[in-house]
Protein backbone atom coordinates (compact mmCIF):
# COMPACT_ATOMS: atom_id res chain seq x y z
CA UNK A 1 0.00 0.00 0.00
CA UNK A 2 1.48 3.19 -0.77
CA UNK A 3 0.40 7.08 -1.52
CA UNK A 4 2.35 10.52 -2.33
CA UNK A 5 3.54 13.19 -0.29
CA UNK A 6 0.48 15.22 -1.79
CA UNK A 7 -2.13 13.01 -0.72
CA UNK A 8 -1.32 13.01 2.49
CA UNK A 9 -0.69 16.39 2.72
CA UNK A 10 -4.09 16.93 1.54
CA UNK A 11 -6.26 14.91 3.06
CA UNK A 12 -4.76 13.93 6.32
CA UNK A 13 -7.57 12.90 8.12
CA UNK A 14 -8.70 10.09 5.32
CA UNK A 15 -4.92 8.85 5.36
CA UNK A 16 -4.95 8.89 9.49
CA UNK A 17 -7.85 6.71 8.96
CA UNK A 18 -6.57 4.54 6.23
CA UNK A 19 -3.72 3.75 8.32
CA UNK A 20 -5.43 3.19 11.38
CA UNK A 21 -8.09 0.97 9.49
CA UNK A 22 -5.35 -1.06 7.86
CA UNK A 23 -3.21 -1.40 11.13
CA UNK A 24 -6.53 -2.68 12.91
CA UNK A 25 -7.45 -5.26 9.86
CA UNK A 26 -3.93 -6.35 9.77
CA UNK A 27 -4.35 -7.38 13.60
CA UNK A 28 -7.74 -8.88 13.02
CA UNK A 29 -6.18 -10.66 10.54
CA UNK A 30 -3.37 -12.17 12.69
CA UNK A 31 -5.80 -13.05 15.43
CA UNK A 32 -8.67 -14.37 13.28
CA UNK A 33 -7.29 -16.51 10.45
CA UNK A 34 -10.32 -18.80 9.39
CA UNK A 35 -13.22 -15.59 9.98
CA UNK A 36 -10.32 -13.63 7.81
CA UNK A 37 -10.24 -16.04 5.28
CA UNK A 38 -14.19 -16.79 4.95
CA UNK A 39 -14.15 -12.49 4.56
CA UNK A 40 -11.62 -13.24 1.47
CA UNK A 41 -14.26 -15.72 -0.28
CA UNK A 42 -17.32 -13.36 0.59
CA UNK A 43 -16.20 -10.13 -0.38
CA UNK A 44 -13.97 -10.72 -3.13
CA UNK A 45 -15.84 -14.26 -4.66
CA UNK A 46 -12.46 -16.09 -4.82
CA UNK A 47 -13.18 -19.91 -5.89
CA UNK A 48 -9.41 -20.34 -4.22
CA UNK A 49 -10.11 -23.73 -2.01
CA UNK A 50 -10.54 -21.75 2.13
CA UNK A 51 -7.89 -24.00 3.51
CA UNK A 52 -5.66 -22.57 0.41
CA UNK A 53 -6.25 -19.16 1.77
CA UNK A 54 -5.98 -20.56 5.61
CA UNK A 55 -2.71 -21.97 4.85
CA UNK A 56 -1.58 -18.24 3.63
CA UNK A 57 -3.24 -16.46 6.05
CA UNK A 58 -1.55 -18.70 8.98
CA UNK A 59 2.29 -19.51 7.14
CA UNK A 60 4.58 -17.79 8.99
CA UNK A 61 6.97 -16.84 5.97
CA UNK A 62 3.94 -14.21 5.78
CA UNK A 63 2.51 -11.57 8.03
CA UNK A 64 -0.29 -8.90 8.17
CA UNK A 65 0.93 -5.88 9.56
CA UNK A 66 1.81 -2.81 8.21
CA UNK A 67 5.23 -2.31 9.04
CA UNK A 68 7.77 -2.59 6.47
CA UNK A 69 9.58 -5.81 5.62
CA UNK A 70 12.59 -6.47 3.09
CA UNK A 71 12.36 -3.36 1.22
CA UNK A 72 15.94 -1.91 1.21
CA UNK A 73 16.72 -4.57 -1.57
CA UNK A 74 13.98 -3.57 -3.93
CA UNK A 75 14.63 0.33 -3.40
CA UNK A 76 18.55 -0.31 -3.75
CA UNK A 77 17.73 -2.31 -6.93
CA UNK A 78 15.13 0.69 -8.23
CA UNK A 79 17.92 2.96 -7.59
CA UNK A 80 20.63 1.44 -9.51
CA UNK A 81 18.30 1.27 -12.83
CA UNK A 82 17.93 4.20 -12.69
CA UNK A 83 13.93 4.64 -11.07
CA UNK A 84 15.19 6.19 -8.24
CA UNK A 85 16.83 9.57 -8.16
CA UNK A 86 18.76 8.69 -4.35
CA UNK A 87 19.60 6.00 -3.26
CA UNK A 88 18.18 5.00 -0.11
CA UNK A 89 20.31 4.69 3.20
CA UNK A 90 17.43 3.08 4.93
CA UNK A 91 14.02 2.06 5.05
CA UNK A 92 12.98 5.22 6.67
CA UNK A 93 13.97 7.33 3.67
CA UNK A 94 11.16 6.37 1.55
CA UNK A 95 8.56 5.58 4.51
CA UNK A 96 6.60 8.25 5.86
CA UNK A 97 7.19 8.94 9.74
CA UNK A 98 4.30 7.70 11.28
CA UNK A 99 5.83 4.37 11.08
CA UNK A 100 9.25 5.36 11.76
CA UNK A 101 9.13 3.46 14.96
CA UNK A 102 8.46 0.24 13.48
CA UNK A 103 11.28 -2.28 13.37
CA UNK A 104 11.35 -2.17 9.40
CA UNK A 105 13.87 -3.30 6.75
Amino acid sequence: VYTTEKFRTDNPKTYDAFVDAFTEASAWIGENPEAAADTYIRVTGSKLDRALILSILTDERFTFDPTPRNTEALAHFLHDVGALKNRPETWRDYFFDTIHDQKGS
